[in-house]
């Protein structure tokens, strides 16, 4: 398949069952387009943009794409509209890489009309160019996999408000989100903080603890051994250390089953815990704490209520509304009573 093939050829390749198939048709398609009489390409492009295969018209938009600054902004645009996902994005990652060439007011009408999950192809496409407030309004959505995709774009960023973001994703109600933001730091490098890596070791979730140590083995090769110096302690007995600690007492937080003969006795040191820096130990104390019987102490509804605004966990932020609201429900059917 060289560079003389016909383009509809080329196009209908993109279709084909073999992967190797379809990248050596989209390799000989991108430098062939350049070549070809635009007039001659439009007419058969904007046919294959009406094809039943969706991989074909995602082909057909990439060839587009190759126009660069000869590219039909107007057709693209028209496509996001498609019926197929997979071509919607395309379309957006397209887009994202003609930025240069685009009208500002353009690129502004596609972040402000588009989805939210496109705009994590418009930002690969974008790359270092992408705007960080759709970003950050998509990592609110109730889609997992919308937020899970926006923190893969979100280390293609780099920026330090994109790791800002990153950060707190490590705290996501997801753990598929927690991993996402824990391996696209790892992707950033050295400029990934290491503090909130180390914490993500002592997850709960065994995939999350592994990408941690893989991003600290990476970017902060110090810290990991700092961790590992801390682990061969905590085996032998001489300290229970911060991580390692966390992790075994959140394994110990959530096999509790509060009864009232148990309540005095566990009530004081679930309450310190959600002080604790680890927001999965939180997280697990607020959990707790919902499920004591009344009366709960003051120290404690004290504290839940400021974690009803915890800067690292989404998470966390929700069990402590969920426990305050069965303590409060307990407190008013008691003064009804």
């Amino acid at each position: 398949m060289g560079a003389q093939a016909p383009i509809p050829a080329l196009i209908a390749a993109l279709g084909d069952q073999g992967e190797n198939v379809r990248l050596a048709a989209f390799q000989a398609l991108t430098e062939l387009v350049t070549h070809v009489p635009l007039e001659t390409l439009m007419e058969t492009l904007v046919a294959k943009l009406q094809e039943q295969d969706p991989l074909v018209r995602m082909g057909a938009v990439l060839a587009l794409g190759a126009l660069k600054e000869r590219a039909p902004v107007e057709l693209l645009l028209a496509a996001l509209d498609d019926p197929d996902v997979g071509v919607q994005g395309t379309v957006a990652m397209v887009l994202g890489a003609l930025a240069e060439y685009l009208p500002k007011e353009v690129l502004r009408r596609i972040t402000r009309e588009s989805n939210k999950s496109m705009h994590w192809f418009l930002a690969l496409g974008l790359g270092k160019r992408a705007p960080i407030a759709p970003l950050a309004d998509a990592m609110n959505d109730p889609d997992v996999e919308v937020r899970k995709v926006t923190v893969l774009a979100l280390g293609r960023l780099g920026n330090r408000a994109a790791m800002t973001l990153l950060t707190a994703a490590l705290g996501d109600s997801a753990w598929e989100v927690c991993l996402a933001a824990v391996q696209a730091l790892e992707a950033v490098g050295k400029r990934a903080p290491a503090e909130p890596l180390v914490a993500a070791v002592g997850s709960r979730h065994q995939e999350i603890r592994h990408a941690a140590i893989q991003a600290l083995q990476r970017a902060h090769p110090d810290a990991l051994r700092a961790l590992a110096a801390e682990s061969a302690a905590f085996l032998r007995g001489q300290e229970r250390g911060s991580v390692f600690g966390s992790f075994l007492m959140g394994r110990v937080l959530r096999s509790i089953a509060p009864t009232r003969s148990s309540t005095r006795a566990l009530l004081e040191p679930v309450t310190e815990l959600l002080e604790c820096p680890y927001w999965e130990i939180r997280f697990a104390a607020a959990q707790v704490l919902e499920k004591f019987p009344w009366p709960i102490p003051d120290t404690a509804i004290r504290r839940l209520l400021e974690l009803r605004h915890d800067p690292q966990s989404c998470a966390v932020c929700e069990a402590a509304d969920d426990a305050l609201a069965k303590i409060l429900s307990l407190e008013t059917g008691i003064e009804d009573d």
